[in-house]
């Protein structure tokens, strides 16, 4: 039979294994918890820096906030091109047929530029936050889709000569240097907002027509 000390020896060695449990659970979630206040802040600082470099891109490459009229977008065969902007998109919003990640985004306008592109032209690119955003139109709600005004700026797009636009987010050419993030412009409002390179956006190929 166990005498009076080696019970006390396995019952203490017992608490002090709780309290091993206990203690590694607790570094773990505190490390969790480290992981996700630093991955949230990314996100954060993510969407700061998106802001920042559209600020900087617009004042470049776009003409943000002309008033928008009938003879912006000249319609040819499968191409649109913005007379405001000089820039030339495809008028299939989702020609892909689904979202890629930031490097199949890239890898699918390598791809289309090398089996023979759109139009003609095989210089198409990815484009950056701005070009993105200068599709969009704050006057979206008092202009006519189907007959009643427009749910938002992609259903608008859609009655401009654009076909299949989508609502959510379009990865840009827009990167942090090197970093694991870059941004994207949500269609239906025009949001710029940054998200790991890993997520999955819709693709628009974009070029710019020379002079």
């Amino acid at each position: 039979m166990m005498n009076k000390k080696q019970a006390m020896v396995i019952r203490l060695s017992s608490i002090a294994a709780f309290f091993a449990a206990a203690f590694i659970s607790a570094i773990i979630a505190q490390i969790s918890d480290a992981q996700q206040s630093t991955e949230g802040a990314a996100e954060k600082c993510c969407s700061c820096h998106c802001q920042r470099i559209r600020s900087a891109e617009a004042r470049q490459t776009t003409r943000t906030g002309v008033e928008h009229d009938k003879t912006r977008f000249n319609i040819k065969g499968d191409c649109v091109t913005d007379t405001f902007t000089g820039l030339m998109w495809i008028k299939n919003g989702n020609l892909p047929n689904g979202t890629r990640t930031w490097q199949g985004a890239l890898d699918y306008v390598k791809s289309l530029n090398r089996s023979g592109g759109v139009c003609g032209y095989t210089d198409w690119r990815l484009s950056n936050s701005s070009e993105l955003e200068s599709l969009f139109n704050a006057g979206y709600k008092e202009q006519t889709c189907d007959g009643s005004s427009c749910s938002d700026n992609a259903a608008w797009l859609n009655t401009q000569g654009f076909t299949n636009v989508q609502t959510d987010g379009y990865w840009s050419s827009t990167n942090f240097g090197g970093s694991d993030y870059a941004c994207f412009v949500i269609m239906a409002e025009g949001y710029v907002d940054g998200a790991n390179k890993k997520a999955n956006n819709y693709v628009w190929p974009v070029r710019t027509i020379k002079q």
